[in-house]
Parts: C-alpha cells; structure tokens; sequence
C-alpha cells in the first residue's frame, strides 16, 4: 500500500479529541486531508485490535466503537484510505472527561 505524501503534507491532523459534548473536540474532523474524497477510516486500539470502521469518513468519530460505546481514555491509531492508498495513518488520544 502506498501513501500519498502530497496530501499528508497538505493538512493538519488533529490528535485529540474530546467527546465530552462542549461543541469543542468532540469528534475527529479531517476534512483537511480527506479534501471531499470518500476514505474509509479504521481505528485500532494499540495492540492492533479494529474497534471502529467506516467505509465513507463523516468526519464526525466521536471517540465510540462500531456499537456505539464510548472507548475508554487513551491513545488510539487511526488508517485512512482512499482508494486502497493509505492517505495518513496516525495517532489520537481521546479524553472523555477533559
């Protein structure tokens, strides 16, 4: 798989979000660097277990799993693609009560 650098250059990627409901980091925005492409988003936890998928990223993760259940604080990684090229790959950490 390759990553296009010209992209993961281009944005800025938000590493924490805050899902507490203030309107402030709630959810992980890349609209920066998904640039209106469908990309499919994964996130893993940090042994590589997938506990969130979305084949067309919203832009609106908001720290829960593919069930709907909040993910506990901590650090998390992230893959997004856009066809079968991997755009960025990443880290976020999600802090529920800050």
């Amino acid at each position: 798989v390759r990553m296009n650098t010209a992209i993961f250059r281009s944005g800025n990627i938000q590493n924490v979000i805050t899902p507490n409901g203030d309107g402030r980091n709630d959810v992980l925005d890349l609209s920066g660097i998904t640039a209106g492409d469908d990309c499919e988003f994964t996130v893993y936890t940090r042994w590589g277990t997938p506990v969130f998928n979305q084949e067309v990223y919203n832009n609106a993760w908001g720290g829960t799993t593919d069930g709907g259940s909040a993910l506990e604080d901590g650090t998390y990684y992230f893959v997004l693609t856009h066809n079968n090229a991997i755009r960025v790959k990443s880290a976020v950490t999600i802090l529920n009560n800050f």
